[in-house]
C-alpha cells in the first residue's frame, strides 16, 4: 500500500516564462515551454508546451515522437473558495525497438544497428485528460476539497519481432534449418477513466506533535473497449 503525490503545475500569481531545448546523441530534439500569467488579483493561467523526437543509439530504424499541450486555469487564489481546472493532451508515434535476438543463450553476432522489426511497425498513443479540483477552507487548519478528473487514452500497438518458435537455433545448428517466424502481439483500443474524490484535510498538534488528518471517499469508473488481433 501507500499513496502517490502528483502535482500538476499550478498557476501562480509571478509572471514567468521558461522556454528549455535540448539536444542529444542519440537524435534528440526537445523543446519546451512553460508560461504564467495573472490575470486579475485572484485568477492566473499557466500553459506548458513540449515537443520531443529522438532514436536510440546506433540503433536503426527506431523513434520516439511526441508532443504535449496542457494549459491550466486558477480561480480565487489565495481565498476560501479556489477552483482550477486543467487540460492535458499529449501525442505519441513510436517506431517500437524489437532488440536484438539471442542465440544459444546470448545475443546474435549481427552488428549493434541491425533492425529486425518491420519498418511498418507502429506504437500511437492519443491522451486526453480533463481536471477540475474545488477547495474550500474553513480555517488555516480545516479544509474540504474535491476533485474530478476524467481522462481517454486510444492506442495502436502493431509490433513485429522475430520468432524462432518452439526449438531454437542454437550454436551449432546450421544457417539453412533456422526458421524465423514473426510474434505479432498486435492491439488497439480506447480506455477510459472517471474518477471524484472528496477528502477533508486537518492539522492539529498534540504537544509538540503536529499531526495531518486526511479522511475522504473515491467514486472511480473504468471502461476498456480493446481489440486484440490474432497473433
Amino acid at each position: 500500500g501507500g499513496a502517490i503525490n502528483q502535482v500538476s503545475k499550478a498557476p501562480r500569481f509571478t509572471p514567468f516564462e521558461d522556454v528549455t531545448a535540448e539536444l542529444g546523441s542519440n537524435d534528440l530534439y526537445r523543446a519546451t515551454a512553460d508560461l504564467d500569467t495573472p490575470i486579475s488579483p485572484s485568477t492566473a493561467v499557466r500553459l506548458n508546451l513540449m515537443g520531443q523526437s529522438s532514436a536510440v543509439a546506433e540503433r536503426d530504424a527506431v523513434r520516439n515522437r511526441r508532443w504535449g499541450v496542457a494549459p491550466t486555469v486558477a480561480l480565487g487564489i489565495d481565498d476560501n473558495d479556489s477552483l482550477i481546472l486543467a487540460y492535458l493532451h499529449q501525442q505519441e508515434e513510436n517506431v517500437l525497438d524489437t532488440g536484438i535476438p539471442f542465440v544459444d543463450g546470448r545475443p546474435a553476432p549481427v552488428p549493434r544497428d541491425a533492425f529486425f522489426g518491420l519498418a511498418s511497425d507502429r506504437a500511437t498513443t492519443d491522451a486526453d485528460i480533463f481536471t477540475a479540483r474545488y477547495r474550500h477552507d474553513f480555517s488555516d487548519n480545516l479544509s474540504l476539497g474535491d476533485t474530478l478528473r476524467y481522462g481517454r487514452y486510444e492506442f495502436d500497438y502493431q509490433f513485429e519481432s522475430p520468432n524462432f518458435g518452439a526449438t531454437a537455433p542454437t550454436a551449432t545448428t546450421p544457417l539453412a534449418a533456422v526458421v524465423v517466424g514473426r510474434d505479432a502481439p498486435d492491439s488497439s483500443g480506447v480506455a477510459t477513466n472517471l474518477d471524484d474524490q472528496l477528502d477533508l484535510t486537518a492539522h492539529f498538534n498534540t504537544g509538540f506533535i503536529a499531526h495531518t488528518l486526511v479522511a475522504g471517499i473515491e467514486i472511480a469508473r473504468q471502461t476498456a473497449d480493446i481489440d486484440r488481433y490474432q497473433n
